[in-house]
């Protein structure tokens, strides 16, 4: 069983290889696309200025996307790897 170490070093060494690319969080695009579908339909009961958090959202991709969907409402994204 991988320790949270192991998994933060996992993401460090992909943000140092892929940096602000694409594949910093994962190879596959069309995951990618649904995981962004599948909340963007989850948070479909926000009111407009609700606040949402993004805890691990590596560069912000899919936040960006997702907050697209909802331009009243407030979304903010961290992460811990590089």
């Amino acid at each position: 069983m991988p320790t949270i170490e192991d998994v933060r070093r996992y993401w460090d060494q992909r943000a140092l290889m892929y940096k602000s690319g694409t594949k910093a969080t994962t190879n596959d695009f069309w995951f990618r696309m649904l995981e962004i579908r599948e909340i963007t339909d989850v948070l479909r009961s926000l009111e407009p200025n609700d606040k949402v958090l993004d805890v691990g959202c590596w560069d912000g991709f899919s936040t960006v996307r997702i907050a697209q969907a909802f331009p009243q409402s407030v979304f903010v994204g961290g992460d811990c790897s590089v």
